[in-house]
């Protein structure tokens, strides 16, 4: 109990994935680091926050993207993300928002509540961008592609028609949302879709797996990692903090460096 609550929370993996698209010719490389699930407010806080950031500067990313839930209950836990600014001096960076923000659940939908003001406004001033139903079409390295970023699908916010509008088809396309559930709607035609939500189910025992339900429809098939789907892949982060119980077991928090192929 002591292990999974005081350490293993603070001792984080960064993981490392290669997804091919082989969409283009030329073959190009982008180095994403995505990182979901901050959950910063009672457990983790400033210093926390600031280990993040360090670790991911250190491996040179040309693109970051944050997936969500960075408060744990509370919008005035937004005030911990100040120092944001470090991410965006070193490369692009895109966020949408989670379930925690509007305090919202895939099987509740009755008292959705917007808790995004103060976290809107201070992702902003470090340079963040916030996609809601929206798209940019970006050109790093060579690499062009369209980056979407939906909002949150449990409290029904989310509208890919919007965001997806006008798209080029030969233009390879990053999908960024919350919640794995998207793809029981998903389009066709979606190379990659980056999510979390899952945390990877906090506490884990090996041949087991997560001993809390997986908290999505998809449930316990869909947990973390890569996955191939129908006209793409599919990538969940373990997250990097936790919500519920401030444990973990089996189940480092993750900043994941994704090498994807186009």
């Amino acid at each position: 109990m002591f292990y999974g609550s005081f350490i293993e929370p603070k001792m984080i993996e960064m993981t490392h994935a290669k997804i091919d698209i082989n969409k283009t010719p030329q073959q190009e490389n982008l180095k994403i680091a995505f990182i979901s699930d901050f959950h910063l407010g009672p457990y983790k806080k400033f210093d926390f926050l600031n280990n993040v950031i360090e670790k991911t500067i250190e491996q040179k990313p040309d693109l970051i993207l944050l997936g969500g839930d960075f408060i744990f209950n509370k919008e005035s836990e937004a005030k911990y993300f100040t120092t944001l600014d470090r991410l965006t001096a070193v490369a692009p960076t895109f966020a949408i928002l989670g379930n925690h923000e509007y305090h919202s659940s895939y099987n509740d939908k009755s008292e959705i509540q917007n808790k995004t003001g103060l976290l809107q406004t201070t992702l902003n001033d470090t340079g963040i961008k916030i996609l809601k139903n929206q798209n940019e079409l970006l050109t790093i390295n060579g690499t062009k592609f369209y980056l979407i970023g939906l909002d949150d699908i449990d409290a029904e916010l989310d509208d890919y028609q919007k965001a997806a509008d006008n798209l080029e088809a030969a233009i390879p396309k990053i999908i960024l949302v919350h919640s794995p559930d998207f793809i029981l709607k998903k389009p066709v035609g979606t190379d990659l879709i980056l999510t979390g939500h899952t945390h990877g189910g906090q506490i884990r025992l090996p041949l087991i797996g997560s001993l809390a339900p997986i908290p999505t429809n998809l449930g316990r098939a869909y947990d973390m990692g890569l996955f191939n789907i129908s006209g793409g892949q599919m990538f969940i982060s373990r997250g990097i903090g936790e919500s519920g119980t401030r444990a973990r077991l089996f189940c480092r928090p993750e900043i994941s460096i994704l090498n994807v192929n186009f």
